[in-house]
């Protein structure tokens, strides 16, 4: 889809987009930034015995968490989604499904049709890992990844006068192709 400029524009696609051009510049900047946030796999946790996929900050007992160092954090496998799935109805929770007008239904058919429902559109598992996400087809025969991770200024790491931590000048850049 190319975007004319015309904010005011109708727009005709197949599938049929019910909205101007302005509607669908919004929920394309939306699914964009939804799906590149990423955060340092282990900053954050699944919510235990949660029925609304959240997350939370991860705080562990035995004390702080120990920050990776720059040059550790160059590897895919440290990075994982912030965000939950988008899935095909457009949010990111399944609806509860409800009997049509006239019927009643039990709790095992209302199970049954959420089942459907999660077979049909499941949900990914929360802060998967960037290695994990679908390769790009670059030619018939080749594939890539769709991030790249490279580091950028000095990644040397010195001996803080204030505190006992390393520090480093270095910035790690997670760019998405």
């Amino acid at each position: 889809m190319l975007f004319t400029g015309n904010l005011t524009r109708q727009i005709y696609t197949n599938p049929f987009f019910e909205g101007q051009e302005q509607h669908y510049l919004r929920a394309q900047i939306a699914r964009i930034v939804h799906s590149t946030t990423l955060i340092p796999k282990g900053l954050m946790r699944p919510v235990e015995d949660s029925e609304t996929r959240e997350i939370e900050e991860n705080t562990p007992e035995e004390g702080e968490i120990q920050m990776p160092s720059t040059c550790d954090m160059k590897d895919m496998a440290k990075w994982c989604h912030a965000n939950k799935n988008i899935l095909k109805n457009g949010t990111t929770s399944l609806k509860q499904p409800e009997a049509p007008e006239g019927e009643e239904w039990d709790e095992d058919r209302t199970n049954l049709e959420m089942k459907n429902l999660l077979e049909a559109d499941p949900y990914a598992p929360l802060l998967s890992s960037i290695c994990d996400d679908k390769k790009i087809q670059v030619s018939k025969n080749l594939q890539q990844p769709c991030w790249c991770v490279n580091v950028m200024g000095d990644a040397t790491e010195y001996a803080s006068e204030t505190s006992k931590k390393p520090v480093s000048n270095g910035v790690v850049v997670v760019r998405s192709l």
